[in-house]
């Protein structure tokens, strides 16, 4: 749902960055990138570039984007370097959808509050590196008050999210589609095209449609063909498949519950059409756009 977003995203984040100077990026409920990576630390870059250090980063970033799933406040913590970062969680509808990632600060001398650590911390053995020391002294200092601050201003930005996304305040792209665009108000097969958009769990024929429509199968195919371009058969895989991709890409759905879902009572069959219309089979769609998107994993 969010990679809908992400131009909308990408603006919020620009503004937290300019307000907080922390670092910043937006994932989805699975933690996949939505948004790039901004305002990095020259401190996390080292890190991150290390095989050793980056695996107990990204270890730390795992455990903390669990800890939030289930809960909509915020969470402080203190990282294996020894860096205060926060994760808000985005929940739509009482549904986990993603989460933003703020951070790579130091808490300043005058706070004593002990945030909670994920990993035991690793700083000392690191920091005789002198690159990794300069980068270090670079970051900046907050007391404990203003991360808190911080935590609060980005969840309620993370609100301003969902309440955008619930009242359709910004636009969703459209998924791809070679349908022609109807004017379902003044076409004869409204009634067809809005049973087909309502009903993929269910076994739609040609007869059913026709017969919505008060036409005979003839003239009814030949009606669609006009308004449509395409035959019907052809007009709901199509629709199908363009609902296939997005439980692909946006759930954890099985394929085979998938298939269900669209009025596939036989799985192989569900693969054999979406390969004819996607040239890849619903596995191999679902690896690319994982590989497409970079995972905290």
């Amino acid at each position: 749902m969010l990679h809908n977003y992400k131009k909308e995203l990408e603006k919020i984040q620009k503004e937290i960055v300019s307000v907080t100077n922390l670092a910043i990026v937006m994932v989805d409920f699975k933690g996949n990138y939505i948004t790039e990576k901004e305002n990095y630390s020259e401190f996390c870059s080292i890190f991150r570039k290390d095989k050793k250090l980056n695996r107990l980063c990204e270890e730390c970033d795992k455990k903390a984007f669990k800890k939030t799933k289930g809960g909509t406040e915020p969470y402080i913590y203190r990282c294996h370097s020894g860096l205060i970062d926060i994760v808000v969680p985005l929940v739509h509808n009482g549904d986990y959808i993603g989460a933003v990632l703020v951070g790579q600060a130091l808490l300043d001398e005058s706070s004593e509050f002990d945030v909670a650590s994920i990993i035991d911390e690793n700083l000392g053995k690191n920091l005789k590196n002198k690159r990794i020391q300069t980068a270090y002294e670079k970051l900046p200092k907050y007391s404990y008050e203003k991360i808190k601050s911080i935590a609060n201003l980005v969840y309620y930005t993370g609100r301003f999210i969902i309440e955008n996304i619930d009242r359709k305040k910004w636009h969703t792209p459209k998924m791809e589609s070679n349908v022609k665009s109807i004017n379902l108000s003044e076409s004869p097969i409204e009634p067809a095209i809005t049973y087909i958009k309502n009903n993929f769990d269910k076994n739609i024929t040609l007869e059913k449609v026709a017969i919505l429509c008060n036409m005979s199968i003839s003239h009814f195919s030949k009606i669609f063909k006009k308004e449509v371009e395409k035959t019907f058969k052809d007009y709901l895989n199509t629709k199908r498949m363009e609902k296939a991709k997005y439980l692909l890409e946006e759930t954890n759905s099985t394929i085979s519950s998938i298939a269900y879902s669209l009025g596939f009572e036989d799985t192989s069959y569900f693969t054999k059409i979406f390969k004819k219309y996607m040239d890849v089979t619903p596995k191999k769609y679902r690896e690319l756009m994982i590989k497409k998107n970079i995972s905290i994993y």
